[in-house]
């Protein structure tokens, strides 16, 4: 199967996602109340790690579990839970965790980091240094500052930017085709 097939193939499965989610064809952020959007943005969480290999045993301890950690304020409510319930990432069942506070946090395949913590973006990168985690955040300057992934609610949609260098020195290997859907709204191919 091309690239670009595969490609089409996830944008087309985030679009259903959000669909089945909201019954309302494609993500539109600004038009959903707080919290179907963060619905929609917890179904990219769960299908980042569809999309990213992390090393073998990157995670002491995960063993049969794909762990996906919240740093600080938990925007998602239950949507997370909701999204991620009787499925698994890499055959492996995931839990979620949350850290309200920088000393609370464990080791994690992806980290979504909340707003409340960006005046402590240093420190958590520090901490995280040597570490496979997925960073993820909405933090508007995220991406320069050292993290992976960004989400982002822009003209009515939600989007997402990838930085490949902290991935790559944190030895997760991003897909292709995920990096060419960055930044393209969810349920929309590039032209």
């Amino acid at each position: 199967m091309n690239d670009a097939r595969v490609g089409g193939r996830l944008a087309l499965w985030i679009a259903v996602w959000a669909a089945l989610l909201f019954g309302a064809g494609l993500a539109r952020a600004q038009d959903l109340p707080f919290l179907e959007e963060y619905r929609i943005k917890a179904a990219t969480l769960y299908q980042f790690g569809n999309y990213v290999e992390w090393p073998d045993n990157a995670i002491p301890g995960a063993g049969s579990t794909f762990v996906i950690g919240i740093l600080g304020e938990d925007p998602f409510g239950a949507a997370l839970e909701t999204t991620v319930r009787g499925r698994s990432i890499h055959k492996k069942r995931i839990v979620i965790r949350r850290f309200p506070e920088i000393d609370d946090l464990l080791p994690c395949h992806i980290l979504f980091i909340s707003r409340s913590e960006e005046r402590r973006l240093p420190e958590i990168f520090r901490r995280l240094r040597g570490a496979r985690t997925l960073t993820v955040s909405e933090i508007v300057p995220f991406l320069r500052r050292g993290g992976m992934i960004r989400l982002v609610t822009e003209d009515k949609r939600v989007r997402f930017e990838i930085n490949p260098g902290p991935a790559r020195w944190a030895k997760l290997k991003i897909s292709a085709r995920l990096l060419r859907l960055s930044n393209v709204p969810l349920g929309r191919r590039r032209r």
